[in-house]
């Protein structure tokens, strides 16, 4: 674009040339009014090759045009009308006319310019003081830039890289934890710049899961662990209960169920049983049901009705009822048994002599005897038991029990027992004898 004259060296020449016509009409080329180079307004214009006359002189006077650049434009020289001078003097003139260096916005890119884009926009490649737009200068490059805050600082508006800050952008801004430069959930920064974290809803390495809230109630625990029986949360909707065990003798089972009769589980405490086998009995409505002559007197289903009342000495006719040393329980009563061997005065028989008067009122009736060996050796409380019989001593010298009266006063005395005429006897008399052998005596 070519440099614009400036305007008031327009009006200068014209002013001239209005002064040189107010002079006399057909004056001689010396009295007509020239321009500052020394030519004539009516004079021919200099050939191209500087033919005219006073060329010489021109090219001089082309060293005196208003703007200093006319003078670098008009020293052609003093030439004496050659082709040279005529140059010099049309050079003269131009630089007159069209004065120094050129400006911004012009499209010509001058000293001290970085571009020009012959406008004065500021928001496309070349700013409006003819430097490239670059980000930081304050000006919008318009489809390069999304913002241009005339600064490098990255904690404003505008980054320094001339984009809106935003998540991802590396630059930590305000509501931001951190901004590690991109949108991965896996790393030390989620995609929404906050730092991980149990309830961020993004699954970290030791998370089983992480549902994005702090209910204990969901799938996903708090903790960010998944839910399940025994983690002592309810799971709702999907457990009825959770006590945080996996015991099934409680409560709550295993299954996070409730403990009920028929779940085939002892709710301690609760139930005796439930739907098990009861040994010496049977479960009825989780309750324990003891066959006769039995009892649970332990209260422990595991093992049934485990005291037979017939025969437990510690729980003899009823749970609790022991019977005392020496005693045993018998047909559900505590009773001592003595026999079939029987221990007097340091000597031990099982032949007891009935023949003779030697059996009660000498009458021979072998139970009348066995009731009378039973009540006068041991106690009154004491009775014979089924099994005794008739037999011989198996040699002679073997000790033979007796009573005194009517039968022999030979023996020794068995202390605290009284028989007819006085203490029952005990003897090794030498003789074979007939008797009862096998009495045993139960005593309650």
């Amino acid at each position: 674009m070519q440099k614009q004259r400036a305007p008031w060296t327009a009006h200068f020449v014209v002013a001239a040339m209005i002064a040189a016509g107010a002079c006399s009409e057909g004056s001689s080329d010396s009295d007509k009014p020239v321009l500052s180079g020394g030519t004539p307004i009516d004079s021919e214009p200099a050939s191209s090759d500087g033919s005219s006359g006073g060329g010489g002189t021109s090219g001089g006077a082309g060293s005196g045009a208003t703007e200093g650049s006319g003078a670098t434009e008009g020293s052609g020289g003093s030439g004496t009308g050659s082709s040279a001078s005529g140059e010099a003097s049309s050079g003269g003139s131009t630089g007159a006319l069209t004065g120094g260096a050129g400006e911004c916005g012009d499209g010509v890119v001058d000293a001290g310019e970085g571009c020009d884009d012959g406008n004065l926009d500021n928001n496309d490649e070349c700013t409006a003081i003819c430097q490239p737009a670059v980000c930081g200068d304050g000006q919008l490059h318009v489809g390069v830039e999304a913002c241009d805050d005339g600064n490098q600082n990255d904690g404003d508006a505008c980054t320094s890289s001339c984009t809106l800050p935003g998540c991802g952008d590396g630059h930590v801004d305000a509501g931001e934890e951190c901004d590690d430069g991109n949108l991965e959930d896996d790393d030390a920064c989620t995609s929404l710049c906050k730092k991980p974290g149990c309830g961020d809803g993004i699954v970290q390495a030791g998370e089983a899961c992480d549902d994005g809230n702090q209910s204990d109630n969901d799938a996903c625990l708090k903790s960010c662990q998944a839910a399940k029986c025994g983690d002592g949360v309810l799971h709702q909707g999907e457990e009825l209960c959770d006590d945080g065990n996996l015991v099934n003798t409680d409560a709550c089972l295993t299954t996070c169920e409730p403990a009920k009769c028929g779940d085939g589980f002892i709710h301690a405490g609760v139930e005796a049983c439930d739907a098990s086998p009861v040994p010496n009995g049977s479960c009825n409505g989780c309750s324990v049901a003891c066959n006769a002559g039995y009892a649970d007197c332990d209260k422990n289903a595991g093992n049934g009705c485990e005291a037979s009342l017939a025969s437990d000495k510690n729980n003899c006719g009823a749970c609790g009822k022991k019977c005392g040393n020496g005693y045993s329980c018998i047909s559900g009563l505590c009773a001592a048994l003595y026999g079939p061997e029987h221990t007097f005065a340091g000597m031990t028989s099982n032949h007891y002599v009935t023949q003779g008067c030697c059996s009660v009122n000498c009458a021979g009736n072998q139970d009348v005897d066995a009731a009378y060996f039973c009540s006068r050796f041991y106690g009154a409380n004491c009775t014979p038991q089924p099994g005794y019989a008739p037999a011989i001593t198996p040699f002679p010298t073997y000790p033979k029990m007796h009573k005194f009266g009517g039968c022999s006063n030979i023996g020794a005395i068995i202390p605290n027992t009284t028989c007819d005429g006085g203490p029952c006897r005990i003897t090794n008399l030498a003789e074979n004898t007939q008797g009862l052998t096998n009495l045993v005596c139960l005593c309650k």
